[in-house]
This record gives structure tokens, C-alpha cells and sequence, in this order.
């Protein structure tokens, strides 16, 4: 019995719903792997029987037509053939019309049975047919609507690109036949007009992103040149791609857009959601076309035709500009798309030999890191440093290696113990999750943990360590290639710096090959203060640590360097000078001081007489160093007590005359702190000396301290915020002045002129009764300063 003809409808009508909520199942995830295989058989038992039907229908019809042949021995005709398809098409209605119902409960049955999807639709009544009851779902109409609004949006805003470019040629005013003056007119008018056009284009992006999108492709346009006479092109190219820059900073959103797949594009959405998402993909579009357009230019400026001292080409001029967009995009918007892209052209465009580019780049990188929270902006920066060292074998410049001083990165995973805890964890986790029920629940909280983790890009903490972790191992990598090869010296200051800042951070199988480098490069005498001074405090921090149990290094080498380089100090600029100052009282701290255990008595003598004697200098110069120089004297001779005679304050002659007896003369030239005799000299002309000249209350306080034998109690003892500070936290500090700023540097350099000069005149006399003796600096500083007091205290 033929069913009715609206039943026959509704269950169509039916089974094509069903059928497009397994297809979005399927497109999402959602449909199950048992589920899925039960469509395949029941669309197969269909198929086949469709085919049986199929061969059975031929069948009958190739022997009624041989019937017809033999009867009226015709010939077989197109409308023969054109009947068989009606047959075949019609029989397939009525198969299609008898199996429907049957195979769409058929497949609800399975596929609700194994847990398939569950959205959530509004339920109509329910229909009976056949004596069955079917369930009715209501269609959502409007997201269909909308879907069809943006594609036909996308579908307008591609023919108008076509028809633009059509029609822009034919726009373009000829100019073969102007003369100088009516070219001037038209370039001073067509120039007025994009001024005007380019600002006001931007403003409606940044008012509203999402109505003037399509403005980007304006700008666009006159950024790439296109539709533009040659008058103005150069110029509109110029002033298009600055301001795109900006417009970019200004509207660009705070997170990573995420590009759809063709499975999520074929997805249903809310209208506000599909909106956003529309006007997502066309920013991105439009900052990749953008991106690759400065990068093909920037890339540019490596061509030998470009002439790089003076920039005169429109090209290099232009390479410049968009190189330096990049880097205004890096410091702003580092945590936007393609961050990764613009950090490695930007460390290939470092290599030019452009100055004023490479200032920009250095500036980014800086910026970059020091602002970068979650560290993994940081470690694509490292690694394409990293990877321009081992291309160029270490031929990069040394600026852009001072650009990893600035990271943020204060501690890291040394023994993996991170990462053992987490794989602990992780063993845990699949214990308890046995069950099966528990393991489904698991594994759908799992998904919403990592999809809200991916929304708010939270980093935990074991995942910064992990990436921190990865930071320093390409840090050091990069510091170690470059030692190893040393094509300039120029990379030697930075990389000695960075040594010397991540030093606790080293792990200790670096130790031996760094610990023989720096021996190395200690006893080179071109090496700058700085340089040395870093090389010191790198492995005396090594041997101190870790390394003490690890390493068997003779440190007298670097004994001999911080004693030798402690005298250059009083004759570097004054910019310099603080951040040495800092080198040197910490490397005292580790050298002296930590390892008190070992170091003799005539070793910390001659540091104390070096230390007092360039005191003297400094305090001339910066007060705040020279208080910093001080306490950590003071700190040495509370460490060595039996040194307290030194001070001659003439408290205990007795011990003084002992103590003076027992040694030789006093070489403030010699090399060696173990044989400069240094025990039996006094440092009280040097201190009064500091008194005389100094400036500040500060100074004075622990000069008077100093003098009067470092009393706990009495006139000149120390306020206890003075005993308990750090010699290194005293240049975070500000020191009180009773003069103003103006008249203590005037005081200060009239005091530096007058010193130095009598110090000259002074060396001058003994070279004219010694020809042997070299003239006044660095080299003779000490023993001309050392011989200047011993006169002075005679004539007294």
C-alpha cells in the first residue's frame, strides 16, 4: 500500500534534518567512532539494495526491449533511452519513499544508543505516521540569514577590488606634454589631496574598526604605489606606510586572532560572534599584506646598488622606513600575530649597514624583552639571534648582542626537577582516571581546561620556568660561540656583561670550558677595565658557588688582574665609572671576603693600601662610589682584625712598631699582592687626604669611622642603616648634599683639576731626579700618589 503523499513529504523532510546534524557532528568532533560505523553499514545496506532494485529494473527492461525488437524489428532510439531514465528515476522515488522512515529510525536508534551529540533545539510536537511517533525539531532560520549576509558582504567587497583595479589605469592624468610650472601646480594639488585623504581614511578606521574596514585597502593602495602618477608616488608611498603603522598600533587587539579552519568556517554562530569573526579574518588579511610588503622592501637595503652611508636612493630611504614600522609593531604589539615573523626579519636586517636602522632594531629587541611577561616573545627572539650567530659565525653586531641584557629571567630549571614533578603528575593522573566513566568526565573537563587556558593565554609557573629554561640555555649559547670564535672585539664587551649578570644562572657543565676561557682572556693586555672587571666578577661568582666543589682552578691570575686594574678605574670617563665601581666591590666581596678562609694576610694588606690609595681619586669624582669603596674597606678589616694597625691612629704604638718591623719595604708598582710588603704601611695619609678633599657628609662620616679605629660606640661610631647596608645598595641611594647640585660638580672639578695637577708637577720632580721613572697615569698612579703623601707628611 502506497503512503500518503504529505506523510511521504514530512519524513523526507525529516531525514534531511538528521542527516545535517550528523554532518555537523561530524565536521565538530562530537560523532562517535561506533556511531559513525553505523551509518556507513546502514547507508551501505541501502546502497545495495538501491543496487539490487537498480540491476533488477535493467534487467526486465533489456528483455522487454529485445521483446519489442523481434516483434516490430526496430531499431533502438534516444526516446527509448530517455524512457529507461524515467523508469529508473522513478522507481528510485518509491524505494527512497518506502526505506525513509525506517532507516531514519533505524539511525537514531544507533546513534542516540552510543551517545551522540546533544544540541540544544527547540521541541515541537510530535507527528504520527505509520503509527509511529516522530519527533519535529525547530530549524534555526536566522543563523542561515546571517550566514548568507557575510558571505555576500565578502562576495561585494572583492568585485569592488576587481573594478578598482579596472578602472585606475584609465584615471591616471598624463604628464608627457606639462610643462615645469604646471607640474609643480599638479604635484602641489595632488599632494594636498592624499594628505587629506590618507589622515581622514585613518581616523574612520580608528573610530570604528569594524564599519571601515575596507579603508584598509585604500591605504593599502597608496602604500604599494598603485593607481598613482610617478610625480607623487615616492612621497604618498612614504606617508601611507607610516600611517598604516599606526593605524595598525592603535586598533590591533590585545590577544592572538585565531584563523579559522574550513571546518569552523562551516559552522554556525551567533550574529554578533560571526560579525567579530568576520571582521577578524580581513584585519589579519590585511596586516599580513602589510607585513610582507615592508619586509620584501626593508629586504631591499641589502643590495649592493643601495648606497648605505648616505641614504640618497628613494629605495634605501624607503627600506629604512618600513624596517622601522616593523620595529614599532615589535615594541607595541609583540604579543600580536606574526610576532615571531617580524623578530626574524628584523634580526636579518640588523646586518645592514645602516646605523640609524640598527639603533631602531636594538631599541625593539630592548623593549621587547624587558616588557615580555610570558617569556615565549623572549625565546623567539633568542633563537633567531641565536641562529644569525651560527649563519654569520658570530660576524653579528654588538649591539644586538647587548639586547639580551635587558630579559627578565631570574631563575631556571637547573636539575629538571620541573619537569620530573610534572611527569609525576601526569602518572598520578592516569592511575586515578581507571575508570571508564571517570576517564570520559576527565577528558571532557580536559578539553574546557585547555580552551579557557588558550583564551586568557595564562602561563602557569613550572611553564615560565620550562621557557626560562630554554632562554638561557640559547643565551649562553650564543655567549659561548661567540668566545670560542671571537671574530671582533667589539662582541667581547657584551658578551663578558651578560656572562657576568647571568652568572648564577650558568649550568655547571659550562664551568671548565668558561673558567679556561676567562683565564685566557684575563691575561690579555688590550682588554678595556670593563671588560676585565667582568671577566673577574664572571668567574670569581663561578668559583664561589657551585663551581667551588666542581672546579680545581688556580684564581691567583685573577688575584693579579683585580689588583692590577684597580688603579685604571680612577681614569675612566665619568658615565663609566659607577657601573665599575659596582664590578669591583662585588668582585672584593667574593674574592676577600667569601673566601676569607684562604686568602693571606699580605694579600688583603695590599688590597687595602690599593684600595685607599685610588679612594683618593674617586672621591674627586663620584662621592657615591667612593662611600661604597669605603664600607667595603671597613668590611675587610672587621673580617681582618690583626690589619687594624694599618689604620695608625697610634691607639696601640706598641703593636704598631711590631707590626711595621716585621716586614720590608713597600712596592706599590709590584704586580703580585702577595709581594708588594704591604703589611707594615699605614693608610692614614690616604684618609686624611679623602677628608680634605671630600664634599659630602657621608664621606666624611666614615672617614672620622675609620680613623678613629672603627669604634662600636663613642662620637664616630655608624648609624646601624649604615652598618647593615651592602656596599653595592649604597648606589641605589641618595646622598644628601649641603651645597646644590651646580655648585658641588663646580667643586668637584675645580678640586679633580687642582689634585691632579700637583699630582703632575709632583711626578715631574721625581722623573728630573730619576730619568728612569715614566711620566704621571695610570701605570705609576699608585706609587706617585703613595710617594706625594709620604711627602707631605714629612713637611708637616
Amino acid at each position: 500500500m502506497k503512503k500518503p503523499l504529505a506523510a511521504t513529504k514530512k519524513a523526507k523532510r525529516q531525514r534531511i534534518k538528521t542527516q545535517r546534524k550528523f554532518s555537523k557532528s561530524a565536521r565538530r568532533g562530537k560523532l562517535r567512532k561506533y556511531a559513525k560505523d553505523k551509518i556507513i553499514e546502514v547507508r551501505q545496506a541501502r546502497q545495495n539494495k538501491s543496487n539490487g532494485r537498480f540491476d533488477k529494473i535493467r534487467n526486465d527492461w533489456l528483455r522487454d526491449r529485445e521483446m519489442r525488437q523481434n516483434d516490430s524489428d526496430s531499431d533502438y532510439t534516444d526516446n527509448e533511452e530517455e524512457e529507461y531514465k524515467e523508469v529508473v528515476k522513478q522507481q528510485k522515488e518509491e524505494e527512497e519513499d518506502e526505506n525513509e522512515e525506517m532507516d531514519l529510525e533505524e539511525i537514531k536508534k544507533h546513534f542516540l544508543s552510543f551517545g551522540g551529540f546533544e544540541e540544544e533545539k527547540e521541541m515541537l510536537l510530535p507527528i504520527k505516521i505509520g503509527g509511529k511517533l516522530i519527533n519535529r525539531v525547530k530549524m534555526d532560520v536566522e543563523e542561515e540569514k546571517e550566514d548568507c549576509e557575510v558571505e555576500e558582504k565578502m562576495e561585494i567587497e572583492l568585485k569592488i577590488e576587481e573594478n578598482e583595479k579596472k578602472q585606475g589605469k584609465a584615471s591616471l592624468p598624463n604628464l608627457t606634454n606639462l610643462t615645469d610650472q604646471q607640474l609643480k601646480e599638479l604635484y602641489t594639488k595632488l599632494m594636498e589631496e592624499a594628505k587629506i585623504k590618507i589622515p581622514t581614511n585613518a581616523e574612520l578606521i580608528i573610530a570604528d574598526p569594524n564599519e571601515n574596514i575596507s579603508k584598509f585597502r585604500i591605504l593599502l593602495k597608496m602604500a604599494f604605489g598603485e593607481d598613482l602618477t610617478p610625480l607623487i608616488r615616492e612621497d604618498i608611498q612614504k606617508l601611507a606606510t607610516a600611517t598604516l603603522s599606526e593605524v595598525f598600533v592603535n586598533i590591533l587587539p590585545g590577544y592572538k586572532i585565531h584563523t579559522l579552519t574550513d571546518v569552523e568556517k562551516g559552522q554556525k554562530m551567533k550574529k554578533e560572534t560571526k560579525r567579530l569573526a568576520s571582521f577578524e579574518q580581513l584585519l589579519l588579511q590585511y596586516y599580513v599584506k602589510y607585513l610582507k610588503f615592508c619586509e620584501k622592501t626593508a629586504n631591499k637595503l641589502f643590495s649592493t646598488k643601495i648606497d648605505h652611508q648616505n641614504n640618497l636612493s628613494f629605495s634605501a630611504q624607503f627600506g629604512i622606513l618600513c624596517g622601522k614600522c616593523l620595529c614599532l609593531l615589535l615594541e607595541k604589539c609583540s604579543h600580536f600575530n606574526y610576532a615571531s615573523n617580524i623578530i626574524s626579519c628584523l634580526a636579518r636586517l640588523s646586518l645592514c649597514k645602516c646605523k640609524n636602522l640598527l639603533d631602531s632594531i636594538c631599541s625593539a629587541f630592548s623593549t621587547m624583552f624587558s616588557d615580555d611577561c610570558s617569556l615565549q616573545i623572549s625565546l623567539n627572539g633568542v633563537k633567531a639571534i641565536s641562529k644569525l650567530v651560527e649563519k654569520k659565525k658570530a660576524y653579528v653586531p654588538a649591539q644586538l648582542i647587548s639586547t639580551l641584557l635587558f630579559l627578565n629571567i631570574k631563575e631556571i630549571d637547573r636539575d629538571g626537577t620541573e619537569a620530573k614533578r610534572l611527569k609525576k603528575e601526569k602518572l598520578i593522573k592516569k592511575k586515578q582516571v581507571a575508570n571508564k566513566k571517570r576517564r570520559k568526565l576527565d577528558k571532557q573537563i580536559g578539553k574546557l581546561e585547555n580552551e579557557l587556558l588558550e583564551a586568557i593565554e595564562s602561563k602557569t609557573f613550572s611553564t615560565k620556568l620550562q621557557i626560562s629554561t630554554q632562554i638561557m640555555h640559547n643565551v649562553f649559547l650564543i655567549y659561548f660561540k661567540i668566545l670560542k670564535r671571537m671574530p671582533q672585539t667589539e662582541l667581547l664587551s657584551p658578551v663578558l656583561q651578560g656572562l657576568s649578570k647571568f652568572v648564577h644562572l650558568i649550568s655547571i657543565d659550562f664551568y671548565d670550558d668558561l673558567m679556561q676561557h676567562l683565564g685566557r682572556l684575563v691575561e690579555q693586555k688590550q682588554l678595556k677595565v670593563t671588560e676585565t672587571l667582568n671577566c673577574i666578577h664572571t668567574a670569581s661568582h663561578i668559583f664561589t658557588g657551585e663551581g667551588q666543589a666542581t672546579i680545581e682552578v688556580d684564581l691567583q691570575k685573577f688575584y693579579k688582574a683585580l689588583y692590577n686594574v684597580m688603579p685604571n678605574i680612577c681614569f675612566q670617563p665619568e658615565e663609566e665609572l659607577k657601573n665599575q665601581v659596582l664590578l669591583l666591590i662585588e668582585s672584593i666581596q667574593l674574592l676577600l671576603i667569601k673566601r676569607r678562609k684562604s686568602v693571606s694576610i699580605k694579600k688583603a694588606a695590599s688590597f687595602i693600601k690599593r684600595l685607599a690609595l685610588i679612594i683618593v681619586g674617586i672621591n674627586l669624582i663620584d662621592e657615591n662610589c667612593a662611600a661604597g669603596l669605603l664600607l667595603i674597606l671597613r668590611r675587610i678589616f672587621l673580617i681582618f682584625p690583626s690589619l687594624k694597625p694599618m689604620i695608625g691612629n697610634g691607639q696601640n704604638k706598641e703593636e704598631e712598631e711590631d707590626f711595621i718591623v716585621d716586614n720590608g719595604q713597600y712596592r706599590p708598582d709590584c704586580s703580585d699582592p702577595d709581594y708588594s710588603n704591604s703589611v707594615g704601611t699605614s693608610i692614614k695619609g690616604e684618609l686624611e687626604l679623602i677628608l680634605k678633599n671630600q664634599n659630602t657628609q657621608l664621606v666624611k662620616m666614615l672617614v672620622l669611622h675609620l680613623l678613629t679605629g672603627l669604634n662600636l660606640t663613642g662620637k664616630y661610631k655608624l648609624d646601624v642603616k649604615w652598618t647593615s647596608l651592602e656596599p653595592s645598595e649604597l648606589f641605589n641611594k641618595t646622598i644628601k648634599n649641603d651645597d646644590d647640585k651646580n655648585n658641588k660638580n663646580e667643586r668637584r672639578r675645580k678640586l679633580k683639576k687642582e689634585f691632579y695637577e700637583n699630582l703632575e708637577n709632583f711626578a715631574k720632580k721625581i722623573k728630573s731626579k730619576n730619568s728612569k721613572l715614566q711620566g704621571f697615569g695610570s701605570s705609576n698612579f699608585c706609587s706617585t700618589l703613595n710617594c706625594f703623601i709620604e711627602a707631605n707628611n714629612k713637611n708637616c
